[in-house]
């Protein structure tokens, strides 16, 4: 069979927990597909990372995977969506010098307060659109500077996973807006690393390759790597972006009425800014370019997603999340589920927070406990969204991506919930949908945002909420909020005895051996 005379559309995106690549067609069909997944490392409490080497395998593994599958077509095209936050050290020859600590991690809980009360979170959030935080990359690397300064020191680079798994490609690290705005060392207004940040944070900036937009062709895949993948066509690199940005591109998010809710690993609301308006981040919403040109995204992003769920199930001695899900009572739980696991989101801004299960009797059944797992996940995304609506950012429909959209039941929840519309795609993994958009962007197969959405966005389901769940639901809100404020108090003693046990346990191993 001839050649088609057209482009695949690739689009990789590298996770938390895995990496999951996409072939897509010029209309959005989908033509092959791989996955990969490795897992978080944490070699003491608080920290999180991920071998950088077993990240890229991964990604090399999926792509070899798809290659022998694109012999019809002509040319590809690919571009990258990565987690936020998580970066790599690398050498000149672009290997890892290090475990990459991912958004989770929160060794740098201490000397984010302490750049913060030198710097100004005003200022910061005037620059960077965000409120310090320990998941930020800069906290990280305001750690490595205090504890691991030689490494730094011989370091060409400091790049994020989508820049890292291009360069092992053989093309030139670039950082698109969207992920360097991520590192809170961006400004984004300006467009430019900030040089107040990095002077104030001892930060050389040659560490940083230069800002480029969302859709830029970066190169092609070297001769050497096409090779050893598989490859007979040519791979043309286009620069992605942070994945929640490239999720709402693959679920049509270009205007302020319709927002995106992101359901994977982690949970996000993603809507469409009008303006550069620092009352977002204040209310620790961030604000930041979207992968689409000219335009601003306004993120809400939680930690505690399905990473909690998994939690949950391997805590019950579930086989699988389909069974932990199975008859899930038609009503709100009466129990309540805090979902603080890894501090609380934008909701509270408390890294030190912790999670709760309250209202538990003997008569309390497995299944109740697991809606409210459900619940509670959702529970940080209604109060988001109602700061939103207070800041002017107010949508009317809610478009839901990710693992999360598998369960039927679980998007109902969130429906009578947020008292919102809710509408599923027929394309689950958004952000390599909204990758593969940016690669043709990028080398001409759409001449604009628009027309790739067009190409590619098929809504599947619309969940529609039940006015006497929502009435309950909002008075357990209540609820909620109020338990909230009466534990803050106690959370500092809480991960204080944290500590002291996690010492004690050391203590001990030590002995044992």
């Amino acid at each position: 069979m001839a050649p088609r005379d057209n482009t695949a559309l690739l689009g990789l995106d590298v996770g938390t927990s895995a990496t999951k690549l996409i072939a897509f067609t010029r209309e959005g069909e989908i033509v092959a597909e791989a996955r990969a997944e490795y897992d978080v490392v944490r070699p003491e409490p608080g920290f999180a990372e991920l071998d950088a080497e077993e990240v890229f395998d991964a990604a090399a593994g999926a792509l070899a995977e798809v290659a022998g599958r694109l012999r019809e077509f002509s040319s590809a095209a690919m571009a990258i969506s990565a987690q936020g936050e998580a970066f790599v050290a690398v050498d000149a020859s672009m290997r890892a010098l290090m475990r990459a600590p991912v958004s989770v991690d929160m060794r740098g809980r201490k000397v984010a307060e302490d750049f913060s009360e030198r710097m100004g979170n005003q200022k910061i959030i005037d620059i960077t659109g965000h409120r310090m935080n320990p998941q930020a990359s800069l906290a990280k690397l305001l750690w490595m500077t205090e504890h691991q300064a030689s490494l730094l020191a011989n370091s060409r680079y400091l790049l994020c996973f989508g820049e890292y798994v291009a360069a092992r490609l053989g093309v030139q690290p670039l950082f698109d807006r969207t992920m360097a705005a991520r590192t809170l060392m961006f400004d984004v207004v300006a467009g430019k690393w900030s040089d107040d940040i990095l002077a104030e944070a001892k930060i050389d900036k040659r560490l940083l390759p230069p800002v480029i937009p969302s859709g830029t062709k970066l190169g092609t895949i070297s001769r050497n790597a096409a090779s050893r993948l598989g490859f007979k066509i040519p791979v043309d690199v286009v620069a992605g972006g942070h994945d929640q940005a490239c999720a709402a591109l693959g679920a049509g998010i270009l205007s302020p009425d319709t927002a995106l809710y992101s359901s994977g690993t982690t949970e996000a609301l993603v809507a469409v800014a009008s303006e550069f308006n620092v009352a977002l981040p204040e209310r620790n919403i961030t604000i930041y370019p979207h992968v689409a040109p000219g335009k601003l995204i306004a993120v809400a992003g939680s930690q505690n997603g399905g990473r909690l769920l998994r939690w949950h199930q391997a805590l019950c001695g579930a086989e699988d999340l389909n069974e932990l899900l199975a008859g899930l009572p038609d009503a709100p739980a009466p129990q309540v589920l805090l979902p603080y696991f890894a501090g609380s989101g934008p909701a509270i801004n408390q890294p030190g927070a912790r999670g709760a299960f309250l209202n538990l009797t003997y008569e309390s059944l497995p299944s109740e406990m697991a809606r409210a797992v459900l619940e509670g996940i959702t529970f940080e995304q209604v109060q988001s969204m109602e700061t939103m609506k207070e800041l002017g950012i107010k949508p009317s429909l809610l478009r839901a991506v990710g693992g999360g959209t598998r369960s039927d039941a679980w998007m109902q929840i969130k429906a009578d919930m947020l008292g919102m519309n809710l509408e599923t795609l027929a394309c689950l993994d958004a952000a390599c949908a909204g990758a593969a958009m940016l690669a043709g962007m990028g080398t001409g197969t759409f001449a604009d945002a628009k027309s790739a959405a067009a190409a590619f966005v098929r809504p599947k389901a619309i969940f529609r909420p039940h006015e006497e769940h929502h009435r309950l639901y909002r008075t357990k809100h209540r609820i909620c909020l109020e338990l909230t404020a009466a534990l803050e108090k106690h959370w500092p003693k809480l991960v204080e005895l944290e500590s002291a046990v996690n010492r004690l346990q050391r203590f001990a191993a030590k002995g044992d051996a």
